[in-house]
């Protein structure tokens, strides 16, 4: 049997997954194509070749935080101008 090939494989990090699961030591990630196509413990993975590899020991990996800059500062508007619509509120308001 073939070794599956992938463009990129980071592994021996930690991961944070966002879905309510526990934090995975020694974790690996790989990517193909843009996509993330493997997240798990490093015990169960099968080795794959990669064009990439990154060794992540030490490191922790986790979902960006998209868009916070301007979400954020938002929170301390709450309430204010709640009559108006969101572009009024947007563009004007804040």
């Amino acid at each position: 049997m073939q070794t599956p090939k992938c463009d990129l494989v980071i592994s021996n990090c930690a991961i944070l997954p966002m879905n309510n699961s526990d934090l995975i030591m020694n974790g690996v990630i790989t990517v193909k194509d843009g996509r993330i196509t493997y997240v798990g413990a490093n015990k169960t993975f099968e080795k794959v070749r990669a064009d990439v590899a990154v060794e992540a020991k030490g490191k922790v990996a986790m979902p960006g935080l998209i868009n916070c800059h301007t979400h954020v500062p938002m929170t301390l508007f709450r309430g204010m101008a709640e009559d108006q619509p969101l572009d009024t509120w947007l563009k004007k308001t804040i």
